[in-house]
């Protein structure tokens, strides 16, 4: 059979790509550091986002809290509803997404068929959105740009709903993709500080928060995450994990490798996953002219390359050079999640790992650990202990591999990861 390769050629001028890159650069570290303050909610009112009450598996929200309304009251019905709940998750998309995105509407699903669940569903798609293709970097700086921001403004009016709606802290979950893993971070931070009086606890403020390959260019620079401090229970899914570095092979990686969650999972060594198009390049003129070919015709965008430079910020730079295809790597953090959820006998258990760069090369306990999958109930490690594991999956769905089935030795997987990094 005679295979398909697919072309895409881009020129581009690496010095004003660098120079763009500083100017968004100092710009949004203005707003992005790890002691920043909600500052002005105003400026938020260029995005209005809006946060969607749902209270039942339904393609429609019970109720939609408008930015300008955020300040309530809500109607009666929804008071009763909020004041009723055995628990409220908070789900937040990432970058080009919005609460119409497939994975947001399945959560929201599958949340609200749990007895007594309510989910609200963030929506900021006005601060998430890309204008076009050349203008990524501009867009995405400006998006996170509005991380803090947003995290506070949602501590804000949750906080408001659990005192005017008698909401117990244990009651309310957040879960988080990309930039809304990072919102996640903050929104946790900033409840953590403004604690209400009917909680006593000092190991973090809500039980759960689920972090799905949050986001790392911008943030990985400056150590920011998510922070154990302030949740009780953070479970980190990495797989497309990056260490900051500029990639020359066109291979941006758009989440942290660092494990800084009570437990950190990297499915398939959390770099890349297996079933995602792969695409090579090559510079053909130095800083002018990129070639990149795919064998699969439906990833011709998937070699699409956006800009390059030889110099500026390392993980912005990855972000330039990614393409369609490592955000497949980077959406399987939610397709991994939403299946764990799924109501079924298999769950995504994996190896343990002495560390994350172990885990990253896929370096393990050969045996497979019983007591942690993702999705978990609550059980963290004994204190002192890395709670590390390497999870192996398949390269379509269902991903999980049933611990009945033939799933692939450590062995087998080191000799693919290795192949892979």
């Amino acid at each position: 059979m005679v295979q398909r390769i697919s072309f895409a050629i881009l020129l581009f001028t690496a010095g004003p790509a660098a120079a763009l890159l500083g100017t968004l650069e100092k710009k949004v570290l203005g707003c992005i550091t790890d002691n920043s303050t909600a500052g002005s909610y105003s400026k938020l009112d260029a995005i209005s986002p809006r946060f969607l009450l749902y209270d039942e598996p339904s393609d429609e929200p019970m109720y939609t809290i408008y930015w300008d309304r955020v300040g309530g009251p809500e109607p009666l019905r929804v008071r009763r509803m909020l004041s009723s709940v055995a628990k409220l998750v908070v789900v937040i998309h990432g970058f080009k997404e919005t609460s119409d995105s497939g994975w947001m509407q399945e959560m929201a699903r599958l949340r609200t068929s749990e007895d007594g669940t309510s989910v609200m569903l963030v929506d900021w798609r006005e601060g998430a959105r890309m204008k076009k293709a050349i203008s990524l970097v501009r867009d995405y700086t400006l998006a996170a740009s509005y991380v803090p921001m947003l995290g506070f403004a949602l501590a804000s009016l949750v906080r408001r709903l659990m005192i005017t709606n008698r909401i117990h802290p244990d009651r309310v979950e957040c879960v988080g993709f990309s930039l809304g893993a990072q919102i996640g971070g903050y929104f946790t931070k900033y409840l953590m500080e403004h604690k209400l009086k009917i909680s006593k606890t000092t190991a973090g403020y809500i039980p759960l928060l689920p972090a799905l390959d949050a986001a790392a260019p911008i943030f990985v620079n400056q150590g920011i995450m998510p922070s154990k401090k302030n949740v009780r229970f953070l479970e980190v899914v990495h797989t497309s994990a990056s260490d900051g570095s500029l990639s020359n092979d066109a291979e941006g990686r758009l989440g942290i490798d660092k494990n800084f969650g009570h437990v950190d999972f990297y499915p398939n060594g959390g770099r890349q996953q297996p079933g995602c198009s792969e695409c090579q390049c090559l510079h053909i003129f130095p800083h002018r002219i990129v070639f990149c070919w795919s064998r699969d015709d439906d990833h011709l965008k998937s070699c699409t390359v956006f800009a390059a430079a030889e110099s500026g910020n390392g993980a912005l730079m990855n972000l330039l050079l990614q393409g369609v295809f490592t955000i497949c790597h980077h959406r399987r953090a939610h397709e991994l999640y939403l299946e764990a959820l799924r109501k079924n006998s298999c769950r995504f258990r994996g190896y343990r790992c002495d560390s994350y760069k172990k885990a990253l090369r896929g370096d393990c306990d050969p045996r497979i650990s019983p007591r942690f999958y993702i999705g978990m109930p609550f059980n963290r490690c004994k204190l002192g202990t890395a709670c590390i594991f390497n999870v192996p999956t398949s390269s379509k769905p269902p991903y999980c591999y049933s611990l009945s089935s033939a799933q692939p030795s450590l062995n087998d997987r080191h000799a693919d990861q290795r192949n892979r990094l």
